[in-house]
């Protein structure tokens, strides 16, 4: 595989700038890959994306060995043969090992995703609504989060304003 990250089989996604700033101090924010606050924090975050690394790995072979089993199915003289249905079969439980490779993945990313919201000084409601937004692939949080977190900050802004008017 050339470029396995578009497709999700690439390193553990980055914690994004603007969740790591919520969490981190600025310099740490701003590095390329911040690291968690909380010492024990930072242990689970080391020890998910290492199981996800591995996990992106079996699924780079996985869809390695799928491509072989359908080169050899092309090779095979006749559709009808037992080595056919072998191959056939073969190729279905990998389909199958990939499928839960996939989930594996994903569910790291939530992982690791909860590590780091968890860490942060956002309200319950807030955190709840982090938490429903749908992951993209290669992201930690994603685009809406980016939004939410935004319409929080501007909220917050707003209401220090207001405060300072009436003061």
């Amino acid at each position: 595989m050339e470029d396995p990250g578009p497709i999700g089989l690439g390193p553990m996604p980055l914690i994004e700038h603007a969740v790591a700033s919520l969490i981190v101090p600025p310099d740490e924010a701003l590095r390329q890959d911040p690291r968690c606050p909380n010492m024990e924090c930072r242990r689970t975050d080391n020890l998910i994306g290492k199981i996800y690394n591995s996990s992106a790995y079996l699924g780079r072979t996985v869809n390695t060995l799928a491509h072989l089993l359908l080169a050899i199915n092309a090779l095979l003289s006749s559709p009808d043969t037992t080595a056919t249905e072998l191959v056939n079969v073969v190729l279905q439980s990998v389909g199958s090992i990939a499928g839960h490779c996939g989930k594996v993945m994903g569910l790291l990313v939530q992982a690791r995703h909860q590590v780091w919201i968890a860490q942060s000084p956002l309200s319950e409601p807030c955190r709840a609504t982090v938490h429903q937004l749908p992951l993209v692939p290669g992201q930690i949080v994603g685009p809406a989060a980016h939004e939410a977190l935004d319409r929080r900050l501007m909220a917050s802004e707003a209401r220090c304003q207001l405060q300072e008017q009436r003061i």
